[in-house]
């Protein structure tokens, strides 16, 4: 064996569960197909269980020291989450997913445990003994336990045709991370009668220092096929 659990997907969920596993003491891989952390925002709060579960890891004070993470508002399809902090020892905080992934990978790292990169997983063999998993470039990884913790595109679940029970999606919502000119923004959400809906909120500063904003927009409708991304948008259904 190579190792006891390969997880695949180095986002917030596979690293969290690496870090579980590495406190316990067991050997694991963790591989992206990615060649480098995307630098889009992607998701922004981090609700309050989230914080108390970093908090009792000792991870917390660290990610937060990380750079300014405002308290903030959740949403609800563009619908404003009240922000009641007397209901919560820690309240939402506005905190980039890159920002987290970025730490999570750096906490790892310290600890011995490095992301493998560009690994696109394209075979799985699976036996009594454990899981045989072969990459695109060639190599294979050997474990007893494998875990997918790469999307809701889950290549994993795709290899192992398993169902992802549901219903299609009736919202559309696009996010984009933006620099504006003009006066500084504030956090804002406006939505319409028929359900259309808009919000801007603070992302902090680009690698070059200048201020970014998350500027999400969506409505009803049915939802529309994921397109390949741009290099600063994102789209998600919902």
């Amino acid at each position: 064996m190579d190792t006891d659990v390969l997880i695949v997907g180095a986002g917030p969920t596979g690293m969290t569960l690496a870090n579980e596993l590495l406190m316990a003491g067991v050997s694991t891989a963790l591989v992206d197909k990615l060649a480098q952390r995307s630098d889009l925002s992607k998701a922004g709060g981090v609700q309050s269980r989230t914080l108390e579960a970093l908090d009792q890891r000792g991870l917390l004070e660290p990610l937060l020291a990380t750079g300014n993470h405002p308290v903030t508002t959740g949403h609800f399809a563009g619908v404003p989450l009240p922000r009641r902090s007397s209901r919560h020892r820690l309240p939402w905080r506005s905190v980039p997913q890159v920002v987290i992934e970025q730490f999570f990978e750096q906490h790892l790292a310290a600890h011995g445990l490095h992301a493998r990169r560009d690994h696109e997983l394209v075979r799985l063999a699976q036996d009594d003994d454990g899981v045989t998993a072969a990459f695109a470039d060639g190599t294979t990884l050997r474990s007893r336990y494998l875990v997918a913790a790469d999307g809701a595109h889950s290549t994993v679940r795709s290899l192992l045709r398993a169902e992802f029970p549901g219903q299609p999606g009736t919202s559309t919502v696009i996010a984009a991370d933006v620099r504006l000119g003009g006066a500084e923004p504030t956090t804002s959400h406006t939505w319409n009668e028929d359900g259309h809906w808009a919000a801007l909120f603070p992302l902090g500063t680009d690698p070059q220092g200048r201020p970014l904003r998350r500027l999400v927009l969506g409505g009803p409708g049915q939802a529309l096929p994921r397109r390949p991304r741009s290099p600063r948008t994102t789209s998600t259904t919902a």
